[in-house]
């Protein structure tokens, strides 16, 4: 009988200490996204031709720099679909000139991937994932692996995105 409550007290232990390191890891970090289109996007001749969109994310109350690299590019209908890898920066002294992107240079802190789809009415999703976290940066590198979605909508000049982003 000892052994048994003993076994019950051992899991139950157990399963408090796995509850409460699962929490703290398993935060979701959201915030809104504020993004411009590169119009030098595929230009070589421009500073910045690989990234799609850039801008700013909040995350935990924080402002960070983040930026789209489109791996696969597909329009189906009236339907736009996209693959992209994504890279969020702490620092990042970027600045568009007449639309174009004319700095991509900064410190990565985290980077992931997603796929996703544009409607017709300028409404955006997608899903993916975090691929790497800097372990010395501002975000747990246990987030590595988790999921992310961002959501929003693309203005009608088609040149700024307003969304939100979120990391499970």
């Amino acid at each position: 009988m000892k052994k048994r409550a003993a076994a019950i007290a051992l899991t139950a232990a157990l399963w408090t200490v796995a509850a409460a390191g699962s929490a703290s890891a398993g935060q979701a970090l959201s915030g809104p996204v504020d993004l411009r289109f590169n119009v030098g996007f595929g230009d070589a001749a421009t500073t910045c031709p690989q990234f799609t969109w850039a801008g700013t994310v909040e995350l935990s109350g924080n402002t960070y720099w983040i930026a789209y690299v489109p791996t696969d590019l597909a329009a189906t209908g009236a339907a736009f679909h996209f693959e992209e890898g994504w890279f969020i920066y702490e620092t990042w002294n970027f600045e568009f000139v007449s639309g174009v992107l004319t700095s991509c240079t900064g410190d990565i802190v985290m980077e992931g991937t997603d796929a996703g789809v544009t409607s017709p009415n300028r409404k955006a999703h997608g899903n993916g994932e975090v691929t790497w976290v800097d372990p010395a940066g501002p975000f747990d590198s246990d987030l590595t692996g988790n999921r992310t979605k961002f959501s929003g909508e693309i203005a009608e000049s088609f040149v700024e995105f307003t969304g939100e982003f979120r990391v499970n």
